[in-house]
């Protein structure tokens, strides 16, 4: 996506020189993974337990600029479809990652 997201236009220099997290999911041993095994709803409380210094540093949300209200679209969305699956409440899920 080049600089078309603010997160690679102005990446933090952490993520310049270390692995971020995209996400965190179970797999199945022959391939493929299962996805979204419940309908609990993303709590945005979960994140900022772990620490939003912390969530945005290792796991980015490049697409939108640190202080824009939709930034935790993107843990919204590994939570629900992939840490529904996981076996684990939402504050283990984002803290184990």
């Amino acid at each position: 996506y080049g600089n078309d997201y603010p997160g690679c236009a102005k990446p933090l220099p952490f993520w310049k020189n270390h692995f971020t997290l995209h996400g965190l999911w179970p797999q199945y041993s022959a391939g493929g993974y299962p996805q979204t095994c419940t309908t609990e709803a993303y709590d945005v409380n979960s994140a900022k337990n772990v620490g939003m210094e912390t969530m945005i540093q290792y796991w980015p949300d490049v697409q939108y600029a640190y202080d824009d209200p939709e930034y935790d679209q993107f843990w919204e969305h590994e939570w629900s479809k992939h840490g529904t699956c996981s076996g684990l409440s939402q504050d283990d899920y984002f803290q184990t990652a």
